[in-house]
């Protein structure tokens, strides 16, 4: 009987193997991603004449361009998005399925296409040159005066407000009191102002570039570099979002066509009514103020190239809400993030109204 009994379960066990395990239903709806540029050149602004490697000769792509690391960095967050959302995005591309936008700086709009090459290699009816596994995509962009989605920071507004905070007793105070000696020692080797705490975070921005690079840095750069310096740089990130009026200026514009579109969608006005992804090129300001500003993420490095925020709208039982997730390559990211007061999934209309203070009326 034992004998029997198993021979039964062994065949019930032989019918099911090979079956395909049911999948479970999906409940993404629409993506919304920003994302920072790939790796590059260190700006010509924020480079001092002492430096080793101040001559433009360093750096044949030209000042503040993306690396080939750069590249590589950014094709593979486009593969990172097709590995993740493959089934949801499907296998051939059309015009009506991606919003794709940049600022308009060189290293954004070279990213962006770059993202969409490992986002969409052309599949089925795509293909049009079965040797270059590219296709075309396009996107938008706009004069950066007139970019508040994705180039806020160069608004009078804004720098108006931040140099309010930013001078503030209390702000230079604290950073006096952290890094007066490490700008001392800036000073003294580059000449900036020993009080112009701004150039010396673009300062380990440079240093940062340079040793990604592979250059040897001048031999003083250990008493500042990486610290204090980048916590110098993190704590700016903060100044820059220290208050409802900073963060409506950082991120609030973003997050409105964020909330909007995702409203369109459960409303059934969203056009076209396929899209399936919104796309942001940008910078780590971008990232970096828009999870600062949600209160989301604790900041312990700027963020990282090619670092991502992902709005993920799910609609479970019913009920639309956001998944937020941040993809910065340090251990267990992606990572799920909550805002204050909100679970992993938060409904939309909870979510708008815990965000609605740092939204821009117009």
């Amino acid at each position: 009987m034992q004998t029997l009994i198993l021979v039964i379960v062994l065949a019930l066990i032989s019918q099911l193997v090979g079956k395909p395990a049911l999948k479970e239903k999906s409940t993404l709806r629409l993506l919304h991603v920003l994302f920072r540029h790939g790796n590059r050149n260190p700006e010509e602004t924020s480079m001092w004449s002492s430096n080793s490697f101040s001559n433009a000769s360093n750096y044949p792509e030209g000042w503040g361009q993306l690396t080939n690391k750069g590249k590589m960095t950014e094709y593979k967050l486009g593969q990172f998005y097709r590995e993740r959302y493959d089934q949801f995005l499907g296998d051939t591309w059309n015009i009506d399925y991606v919003d794709f936008r940049c600022d308009n700086y060189d290293r954004t709009k070279m990213s962006g296409e770059l993202v969409m090459a490992g986002l969409w290699p052309p599949r089925g009816a795509n293909v049009w040159n079965k040797g270059l596994a590219w296709q075309p995509i396009p996107f938008e962009y706009v004069p950066l005066n007139k970019d508040p989605l994705l180039y806020p920071i160069v608004s009078v507004q804004f720098q108006f407000d931040f140099a309010l905070t930013f001078l503030s007793g209390k702000i230079q105070s604290h950073l006096a009191k952290k890094y007066g000696e490490a700008m001392k020692i800036l000073s003294q080797n580059t000449g900036c102002s020993a009080t112009n705490y701004a150039i010396g975070s673009a300062y380990y921005d440079t240093m940062m570039v340079q040793e990604d690079l592979g250059f040897k840095l001048d031999s003083w750069t250990t008493q500042v570099y990486p610290e204090p310096l980048k916590s110098l740089a993190v704590d700016i990130f903060y100044v820059m979002t220290n208050n409802t009026v900073l963060r409506k200026k950082m991120a609030g514009s973003l997050l409105k066509k964020v909330i909007t579109d995702t409203y369109s969608l459960i409303h059934g006005t969203l056009s076209p009514p396929t899209r399936k992804m919104f796309v942001y090129s940008a910078h780590d300001t971008n990232v970096g103020s828009m999870y600062l500003s949600l209160q989301a993420y604790k900041m312990d490095q700027p963020p990282p190239y090619g670092s991502s925020f992902i709005f993920e709208v799910h609609e479970i039982e019913g009920v639309w809400g956001l998944k937020l997730f941040l993809v910065d390559y340090t251990k267990g990211s992606p990572h799920s993030l909550t805002i204050p007061g909100c679970e992993e999934f938060c409904p939309i209309d909870e979510f708008y109204s815990l965000v609605d203070d740092i939204l821009p009326l117009d």
